[in-house]
């Protein structure tokens, strides 16, 4: 599939837009067959200065036919008009939306992914949020081309007990980066993490479209665009880099040299479904899991060859920092993480330096300059075969040779 048809999705009593000259040719024809402009009324169940306003003959009440009457006129005479038809739009309250059709980009996926992750696709309104003037910028420019949309509202969120003079140089960078006048500043209300008070050192852009034609449109075309995903690789990756680039992040552990590319979400269904997308693109995972303290399911990436297919496919492509952080993590990187064919060989390292004496995992993990959890899961299924005694000393596990 190249493209999504719009027209397939909508119902017959949402509003088309067609050129008046188009229109008024259906209609002279309509009135040829029937008889009459009064006859075509009464065809359609409508008034007669109902049809006037669709031709612009009643002063600022030029309202548009529904795609059911414009199929009827289309019909009546004998007129293929799907490819007349310029915009359509949910109700009346609403500008067009002036497209019929959308192409399945790189482009729609990842915007659609980002709003997935860090916004929110209402009623009335799609919107999006990020601290990162790349990935704001990013699903800006790319929405505003894909659905033709201007006018975007945007408003900016400070943190608490700013200084004036900073508020202003953020909103001036701001507007400069995007392109886009800020249209509301506020101040961030106290928030807590785990019951715990939460001071934010981040401002962070929200940017709205109130238009109910666009939310309903997103959630038309969200199902084809999950089948699409799983199908094409390209599609794929431009999914993962949206959804990464709004929830994911990136954390490197000195102690235990862990590097986890983890995201987190509310919504169980959405991490089964980038398990999916994971696995499509043989990236290993840890699977869907739930966190009790953060009330969420997250999904772990942590195998430095994973964490690399990451770093190649671009993950974090529109969000600038974390993308910096991924670049360092990799950078610093000096140990792959061990595969289950090479256990003997591990198991024979482990008897050997358990030869010298008694260690604890971490001087074990030292040693080998492996993960230490990786290393305690090596040295418990080597104490379930039998290969060494462990200890407890009253406060960890301690290891020494048979």
């Amino acid at each position: 599939m190249d493209k999504i048809n719009l027209l397939e999705l909508i119902d017959d009593n949402w509003y088309v837009d067609i050129d008046k000259n188009i229109l008024n040719k259906l209609i002279e024809k309509s009135k040829e067959k029937l008889g009459s402009l009064r006859a075509v009324s009464e065809y359609f169940k409508i008034n007669i200065s109902t049809i006037s306003r669709w031709q612009g003959k009643v002063k600022n009440k030029n309202t548009k036919p529904s795609y059911k009457n414009i199929k009827k006129l289309a019909e009546l005479g004998n007129t293929p008009i799907d490819k007349d038809i310029t915009g359509i739009k949910l109700n009346s309250g609403h500008n067009f939306l002036s497209l019929t059709s959308l192409k399945l980009s790189q482009e729609l996926i990842r915007s659609v992914a980002f709003i997935i992750g860090d916004g929110d696709i209402g009623k009335r309104r799609v919107r999006f949020a990020n601290s990162n003037k790349l990935a704001i910028k990013s699903i800006l420019s790319d929405i505003s081309k894909i659905f033709n949309l201007k006018n975007p509202w945007i408003k900016l969120t400070y943190p608490r007990n700013s200084k004036k003079s900073k508020i202003i140089e953020s909103v001036k960078e701001w507007e400069t980066y995007l392109g886009y006048k800020i249209n509301g500043v506020y101040e961030k209300h106290n928030t807590k993490i785990r019951g715990k008070p939460f001071k934010s050192k981040k401002e962070y852009v929200e940017v709205s479209f109130h238009s109910s034609t666009l939310s309903e449109i997103i959630i038309r075309i969200l199902p084809i665009l999950r089948k699409e995903i799983l199908l094409n690789k390209s599609l794929s990756i431009a999914y993962l880099q949206g959804i990464y680039a709004a929830e994911g992040s990136i954390t490197s552990r000195e102690k235990n040299k862990l590097r986890v590319i983890q995201l987190n979400m509310k919504d169980k269904n959405e991490i089964i479904y980038i398990k999916k997308v994971l696995n499509l693109l043989n990236i290993r995972n840890s699977g869907e899991r739930f966190d009790l303290g953060n009330n969420a399911w997250y999904i772990n990436i942590t195998g430095r060859k994973e964490i690399e297919t990451c770093l190649d496919m671009d993950i974090f492509k529109i969000n600038s920092e974390r993308k910096i952080k991924l670049e360092k993590v990799i950078n610093n990187y000096e140990r792959y993480q061990v595969t289950p064919v090479k256990n003997k060989e591990r198991f024979l390292q482990i008897t050997s330096i358990l030869n010298d004496g008694t260690f604890n995992s971490l001087q074990v993990s030292n040693a080998l300059n492996m993960s230490l959890i990786r290393t305690q899961v090596l040295l418990k299924k080597g104490f379930d075969k039998g290969k060494w005694n462990r200890i407890w000393n009253g406060s960890e596990f301690i290891y020494e040779k048979d």
